[in-house]
């Protein structure tokens, strides 16, 4: 629930003035969907935004509070994505050639749909060659479900943290290449094999 400030002293069209000039940061186009008249939308546009400490602290607590003010939420967005991720074809269809009725759909549904193309072609009747048939064909390609699994999981923080295999499959690999600094200062590779060291030259 979002505390508002006092704004009982802004008018409502300075309220809604705030409001658009907050979704797209022109002055005066926010001026005129507020219900003032264009040739005094700049002027009016430039005050409440530059000179009006009322409507400026509005601005100011709508920008603070922006998330809150479109209805963006954790649980929303993981309510929003769990959709895409677990919605199947199977809830697009009656049958693998029939699809359901639009209407029918509920918005969950519906929510997985990323496009819709429809496509036609003319046929020849099999009865009557001079004759042909119009058939149309509806594709619908849905979200994908990997991605919004994978982005489900980063938010929830299921992502276990991945595992590198240094086995060497039967390849050699020079132990010289990674080492690690011991408690007692000698050298070890990463099998943990105390590395030898070369005496440096002239000692």
């Amino acid at each position: 629930m979002i505390d508002y400030p006092k704004i009982d002293d802004l008018t409502p069209k300075q309220r809604i003035f705030c409001e658009r000039y907050c979704t797209h940061w022109n002055a005066t186009k926010a001026a005129i969907e507020a219900g003032y008249s264009e040739k005094m939308a700049h002027s009016i546009g430039h005050e409440n935004t530059k000179k009006h400490e009322k409507t400026k602290a509005y601005i100011q607590f709508i920008k603070d509070n922006a998330a809150a003010f479109a209805g963006v939420s954790f649980l929303r967005n993981v309510q929003e994505l769990s959709k895409l991720a677990y919605g199947s074809a199977a809830d697009l269809r009656d049958s693998w050639e029939n699809m359901k009725d639009w209407e029918a759909l509920p918005d969950d549904v519906k929510a997985t749909i990323a496009e819709v193309t429809t496509t036609s072609r003319v046929v020849k009747t099999s009865l009557d060659e001079d004759k042909t048939i119009e058939i149309e064909t509806v594709k619908v390609k849905q979200y994908d479900k990997r991605l919004a699994i994978e982005a489900l999981n980063k938010m929830l923080g299921y992502n276990a943290a991945e595992k590198i295999d240094h086995s060497t499959k039967g390849e050699s690999i020079n132990p010289q290449r990674i080492f690690f600094i011991d408690t007692d200062g000698s050298e070890r590779d990463e099998y943990g094999n105390k590395r030898e060291v070369p005496p440096a030259v002239g000692k």
